[in-house]
């Protein structure tokens, strides 16, 4: 079992790593080059030791209430702990599944420019699962932040998210938990695969996700945890359809539920950014919500 420990937080993150150049990347244009973000707790020499949280844009993640007995705190982003990787600090906490029409939903996520299903996709890192309760999920993905933001009217329009992909913790009551992979360039056409059961040890786990465009029928998407790889191959139809991503990160997920409490550490992950383009960093603040007048309505 892993600790939560006190002393000051680090970590790093060092940018500039410009993947080969291949056919499926192509040479750097107006929306500049991709490149792989790195995130670790190590001091190695020439990672940048930010010693704080880095400053990815938070939305309704951070919620206190002023009435206590109330269902959806989300509460992740940053965190001083050390579930996931050696050393202090690193990215998760308590994701509340909610109601599509819920206004308490929210993300914390990296701007990563723009990227579509015509770049190759990659991301890995370590993993811990701490807690859990029935009908819980949450993600770790790219996706689109307008269609993260837009009001959702229907129980059943709130997830898959349009425009996104990456891996899902989801929740089945009959065996528990799915480490799973999914792409969702829109919800009606959307694809998810269930990799290995996936519970709340408290385990430290590597994992790893790669949107190839140039495999299988017009792209592949591969899942990894522990060594164990599953996925499936997207349709003409998915690539087709448009999706594009500019943020990379944590979100809840607007289907009812309960909570899961996940951290993240040690990522590398695909942006796009023009050469010594700086990303942009955000102040952390929790947002104060009164008790709503007559009640809760989800």
């Amino acid at each position: 079992m892993n600790s939560h420990p006190d002393p000051p937080s680090f970590l790093r993150a060092a940018l500039g790593l410009v993947l080969a150049c291949s056919n499926a990347i192509g040479a750097a244009g107006p929306r500049g080059d991709l490149i792989q973000v790195r995130q670790d707790s190590s001091r190695d020499p020439g990672w940048e030791d930010l010693r704080r949280d880095p400053g990815w844009e938070g939305r309704g993640n951070r919620v206190a209430f002023i009435e206590r007995d109330f269902h959806e705190r989300q509460n992740f982003g940053y965190s001083e702990t050390h579930w996931a990787g050696q050393a202090p600090g690193e990215i998760g906490g308590k994701f509340w599944s909610t109601e599509p029409e819920d206004p308490f939903h929210g993300f914390y996520a990296d701007d990563i420019g723009e990227l579509t299903l015509d770049d190759l996709i990659e991301c890995s890192g370590s993993v811990c699962y701490v807690d859990g309760g029935p009908d819980a999920q949450m993600m770790l993905a790219y996706f689109n932040r307008q269609e993260k933001l837009a009001p959702i009217e229907g129980e059943t329009n709130g997830h898959p998210l349009n425009q996104s992909l990456g891996v899902q913790i989801a929740d089945t009551t009959r065996i528990g938990y799915w480490f799973a992979g999914f792409v969702s360039a829109r919800r009606e056409i959307a694809q998810r695969v269930e990799g290995p059961i996936f519970i709340p040890d408290r385990v430290r786990r590597k994992f790893s996700f790669r949107y190839d465009l140039a495999a299988g029928t017009a792209g592949r998407l591969t899942v990894t945890l522990d060594g164990q790889s599953f996925g499936f191959d997207l349709t003409p139809e998915q690539r087709r359809a448009g999706a594009r991503f500019d943020r990379f990160g944590l979100l809840n997920i607007r289907r009812g539920g309960k909570y899961n409490v996940i951290y993240f550490d040690d990522l590398t992950y695909t942006a796009r950014r023009a050469p010594g383009q700086l990303p942009a960093r955000h102040e952390q603040q929790i947002v104060t919500t009164p008790y709503p007048n007559g009640g809760r309505r989800f």
